[in-house]
C-alpha cells in the first residue's frame, strides 16, 4: 500500500538513520485519492479531525507524508497502525497502534501545492 502511494505522490525523500524527510505533491495525491477513499489510509478519528479543519488535501498530505516517514523506519506497519492527532496545542502527536509514539518527533507542513513531513528518531 504505501509503495503505491510513494511511487505515484513522492516529490522528495532523504532517509538517515535518525530521520526522514517526506514531501507529496497535492496534484498527484488528488488523482490517487480519487481512486482510493480516506478510510484506506486514516482511522475514523484521523478522518474526523481531517475533514473538521478544512483544506483536504493539504492535510491529507501533511499526514500522509508523516505515515510514510514513520513506515521507513518501521516497515511493518499498515497505515492504521500509524495514527497522526492533534494535541490541543495543536502540535501533532504519533501514536501507534492506540499507543503514544515517544521514541520520535513529527513536524507536519503544507501549502497549496506540497504536504512534507519531517520525523525525528530522539533515541
Amino acid at each position: 500500500m504505501f509503495d503505491k502511494l510513494i511511487h505515484h505522490t513522492l516529490y522528495q525523500l532523504e532517509c538517515s538513520d535518525n530521520y526522514t524527510l517526506v514531501i507529496l505533491e497535492n496534484e498527484r495525491l488528488e488523482v490517487i485519492l480519487n481512486n482510493s477513499v480516506l478510510s484506506d489510509w486514516f482511522t475514523p478519528q484521523e478522518i474526523q479531525e481531517i475533514r473538521s479543519k478544512g483544506r483536504l488535501i493539504e492535510r491529507v498530505s501533511a499526514r500522509l507524508a508523516a505515515k510514510i516517514a514513520i513506515h521507513q523506519n518501521h516497515t511493518s506497519l499498515t497505515p492504521h497502525h500509524i495514527e497522526i492527532r492533534s494535541e490541543q496545542s495543536g502540535q501533532p502527536q504519533v501514536y501507534i497502534e492506540g499507543c503514544p509514539y515517544a521514541r520520535g518527533v513529527i513536524s507536519l507542513s503544507h501549502t497549496r501545492n506540497f504536504g512534507a513531513a519531517y520525523f525525528f528518531i530522539t533515541n
